[in-house]
């Protein structure tokens, strides 16, 4: 039996104990290279179970993911105010994030995603070029935070029976494991159920690749004590995917999604975003 968020549980431990010391932009951190996480969509969906982690959050910001904008006006209408630190007085963030999905240099990434994992269904043939690359060099002056994740794979393959299923692999060039990672683990979960609603698909693997996975050393007490927690039964995502299928990207809402399950008694552990 594969218990669900067991594997945070032990990477965040050997983070602790075999953590390279390394001083970064913000602060000193444990840190450890080229990790990975991978989860099975169809076993739950990986919201944290061992702390809270708001549903209303996750679903926000993925949201605002698809809108290909540069202001985070949203997040804020929405209570989500995470990136509000790195915002300008009018709002806006740069060409990060957002705006990147929808216009890598003119081209809009999701639905070109989209496009390449549905064009050969009558053959089914898998595109191995669906690809959504965040990681803009060219523009990186133009944003005022750079992604931390970097590029997202989507494949797509069929079992015996004909069901299509899709699977996504995230590149992170840095990860934050008590505060980000969590966000980014369940955001990518719920982005690969989007692309799949959309390509009548199955959410199946979702596997992350960390080349940086880090601890800072002001977290390190606060996870000691998070990583105790038994892990819990994890909720299920519900879509309503005809509605999904009828809206563009940039126009699906919140009341899409539902996420059944959610354990509201989880402690909130604060980690002090740096």
């Amino acid at each position: 039996m594969v218990i669900p968020i067991k594997n945070y549980i032990e990477l965040g431990a050997k983070i602790l104990q075999h953590g390279i010391k390394e001083n970064s932009r913000v602060g000193p951190t444990l840190a450890l290279h080229n990790q990975m996480l991978s989860f099975d969509l169809t076993a739950g969906f990986p919201l944290m179970t061992t702390k809270h982690v708001g549903p209303k959050s996750i679903i926000t910001e993925t949201l605002w993911y698809l809108k290909g904008t540069t202001s985070i006006e949203y997040l804020e209408e929405n209570k989500v105010f995470v990136w509000s630190k790195f915002a300008d007085k009018n709002k806006d963030i740069g060409k990060t994030y957002s705006y990147q999905f929808r216009n890598f240099y003119g081209v809009d990434q999701v639905k070109d995603t989209i496009y390449r994992l549905t064009k050969d269904d009558d053959k089914q043939y898998t595109d191995r070029r669906a690809i959504i690359n965040l990681y803009n060099v060219g523009e990186l002056n133009e944003m005022s935070i750079p992604p931390c994740i970097g590029l997202l794979q989507f494949n797509v393959y069929w079992d015996q029976d004909g069901q299509k299923y899709l699977d996504a692999t995230i590149y992170q060039r840095s990860a934050d494991f008590c505060l980000g990672v969590p966000y980014d683990i369940a955001e990518m979960a719920l982005l690969t159920s989007i692309i799949a609603g959309y390509t009548d698909a199955i959410p199946k693997n979702l596997t992350f690749f960390y080349s940086n996975i880090h601890i800072y050393e002001c977290h390190i007490e606060t996870l000691k004590e998070q990583l105790k927690n038994k892990p819990l039964e994890l909720p299920k995502l519900e879509i309503d995917i005809p509605r999904l299928k009828s809206l563009e990207p940039e126009d699906l809402t919140p009341d899409l999604f539902t996420i059944i399950g959610v354990q509201k008694d989880r402690k909130k552990y604060y980690f002090e975003l740096l």
